[in-house]
């Protein structure tokens, strides 16, 4: 998911306290769900930004855990996850599911403003990485741009 300040801010802002919350809960939903769907638990880390942005994101998990979404149930979210609350981690510890996010999210960022635009994403080592991840997330049944 890509967030675009300019385009989403206003409505964003209107609907929460901050923007980047409406992504957390739309990731939430979709991992729930799809981890629901395949009878399965599992867990959230995220990587620590600092003392008051990781206590918005423990009360923003806390919140939508009891109070559920628009398309996602609190049990669905009980049912699916081993925890409520976020394992938080900072970069110094390493942990390879957030290197392998950070590896990933510039590419896949770069690739979904160009498509949006009507451009061509760039050609260079990131879209090589991007274009190996692509097959094994297809691989797993997620949604990908729609080609043109």
């Amino acid at each position: 998911m890509v967030l675009d300040k300019l385009e989403h801010g206003d409505r964003l802002l209107r609907e929460r306290a901050h923007p980047y919350h409406h992504f957390h809960a739309a990731l939430l939903e979709r991992y729930a769900g799809w981890l629901d769907v395949q009878g399965s638990r599992g867990d959230v880390m995220a990587e620590s930004r600092g003392s008051k942005e990781d206590q918005q994101l423990l009360q923003e998990f806390r919140r939508t855990l009891e109070s559920g979404t628009r398309f996602c149930t609190p049990e669905v979210f009980q049912r699916s996850l081993t925890s409520t609350k976020v394992k938080l981690k900072k970069k110094e510890h390493a942990v390879a599911g957030l290197q392998l996010a950070d590896l990933l999210a510039y590419p896949f960022k770069r690739e979904i403003v160009a498509h949006r635009r009507g451009a061509e994403a760039p050609k260079d080592f990131s879209a090589v990485v991007l274009n190996a991840a692509r097959d094994k997330i297809l691989e797993g049944g997620a949604v990908w741009l729609e080609e043109k």
